[in-house]
């Protein structure tokens, strides 16, 4: 069967010939998508709907679960349109299926957004809850723990273990060393900032970290820029931040500028302790590079479109020591519709994609890394 799936998507993925050495990938996981318990819930529906008069409707269209994670041969789906976490076996003789609904022994909550694990294979599930005392619901969550097999432990709001609940984060991850980070999100004066929190393993808060300490401002030469943050991510040495940004020059030789004109993206590593940007990873004018996510040993996993290319490239970049590393893979484009969706990069630095077969199946690739001769 999955030899038949291999098949039929290579249908969906573009030719590569002429390109640079695109990696090539195995199917990992596939199930139907649907309401049933062993199917993944979609916005197929709905878009059957809005597109009723349209007798194609584009794979891009259709949403499904996003929110994975691989731990000791299963798959991990936070499924926000059937509102459970569903555990899937990868071996093929495997059948037993775990569902964390949203209704349980000790808990309760709306809708699932974003799953993780530690390396005990307790899983952190980041979940929506209804708040009584509130006039609206939105913008309410907490964070709650799992056993294993999915029993009930306990649930992390804004402080730590049972205390108020927290906005919805724009992330959670886990490091090494089991910790709980949490990413919110905060506007001020047109700011983008993060509040960074960690919680112990217990359930703790333990470290914080706002980003408004960090330098609006920079000055290179007789030039000041504005640095306006867009995304955060963590090394395994807490004290480091991977930070993108981007840059707008709106002073030049002590005179103001009304309009900013010079206009750079960035990504950076920078120290809380030294309160500075120790490194660049990448400076463009012309072009987009984002980070895609860190690994366990301190790889910072960068993508872009490579427009020459026509595929999306990926930068392994190893900060883990003094010696920079880097190792450069492509990918063809998977959406016609946005160049750079549909890549997932796990802890250990393996990338994978979902895609939606035929409106019928949620698939999970695994792309095995050759490097480029580009």
């Amino acid at each position: 069967m999955k030899k038949l799936l291999i098949l039929l998507l290579l249908g969906v993925l573009f030719s590569c010939s002429g390109k640079p050495n695109f990696m090539k990938f195995d199917v990992v996981f596939y199930a139907p998508i649907g309401t049933n318990y062993n199917e993944i819930g979609s916005n197929l529906e709905e878009i059957k709907e809005i597109y009723s008069n349209q007798s194609l409707i584009l794979n891009d269209y259709i949403d499904v679960p996003r929110s994975i994670q691989l731990y000791r041969n299963k798959i991990y789906i936070a499924d926000y349109y059937n509102k459970r976490v569903s555990i899937f076996p990868l071996t093929e003789n495997d059948t037993n299926i775990l569902i964390i609904s949203n209704k349980g022994e000790g808990y309760e909550f709306d809708t699932p957004i974003s799953v993780k694990l530690n390396k005990f294979g307790e899983i952190y599930i980041l979940a929506t809850v209804s708040n009584k005392n509130s006039v609206s619901n939105m913008g309410n969550s907490y964070i709650f723990k799992f056993t294993p097999n999915g029993k009930f432990i306990y649930s992390i709001g804004e402080n730590g273990v049972n205390s108020q609940p927290m906005n919805i984060p724009e992330k959670i991850d886990i490091d090494l060393f089991n910790n709980l980070y949490v990413y919110s999100v905060r506007y001020e004066n047109d700011y983008k900032d993060y509040d960074i929190k960690r919680y112990s393993i217990a359930g703790e808060l333990t470290f914080e970290f706002d980003t408004k300490y960090i330098s609006k401002t920079n000055t290179i030469n007789n030039e000041v820029y504005i640095n306006l943050i867009s995304g955060v991510h963590n090394l395994k040495n807490n004290e480091r931040l991977i930070i993108t940004s981007q840059s707008y020059l709106v002073m030049k030789d002590g005179k103001k500028l009304d309009t900013p004109s010079t206009f750079y993206n960035s990504i950076d590593v920078y120290s809380i302790l030294r309160n500075a940007i120790i490194k660049n990873l990448f400076k463009s004018k012309r072009y987009f590079e984002d980070v895609l996510d860190i690994t366990y040993d301190d790889v910072a996993v960068l993508y872009s479109y490579d427009e020459r290319a026509k595929g999306v490239k990926f930068r392994f970049i190893d900060l883990s020591g003094s010696a920079e590393k880097e190792s450069i893979y492509y990918a063809p484009q998977l959406s016609s519709l946005y160049q750079q969706s549909g890549y997932w990069v796990d802890k250990n630095g393996e990338i994978y994609s979902i895609i939606v077969k035929d409106q019928k199946y949620f698939v999970l690739i695994k792309w095995k890394k050759v490097k480029s001769r580009a």
